[in-house]
């Protein structure tokens, strides 16, 4: 559980630096990781079905 949030974690913020670099833009580099974090549940239900049980606990639209 703490390694797969850590692993989370480590990856969302990779994401938004690697964004930043690519958007120059703050709102923008803002935005894109709440809206790929937000949109990923849906695509995700797609993956084979043991994927999809180690992946979509961890989204950010399942959590409570």
């Amino acid at each position: 559980m703490i390694s797969g949030t850590t692993l989370h974690l480590t990856t969302a913020g990779l994401l938004g630096v690697a964004l930043d670099a690519i958007i120059r833009s703050s709102a923008g580099t803002i935005a894109a990781p709440v809206g790929i974090h937000l949109a990923l549940p849906g695509p995700a239900a797609l993956l084979p079905t043991d994927w999809a049980q180690l992946t979509t606990p961890y989204a950010a639209a399942t959590t409570a």
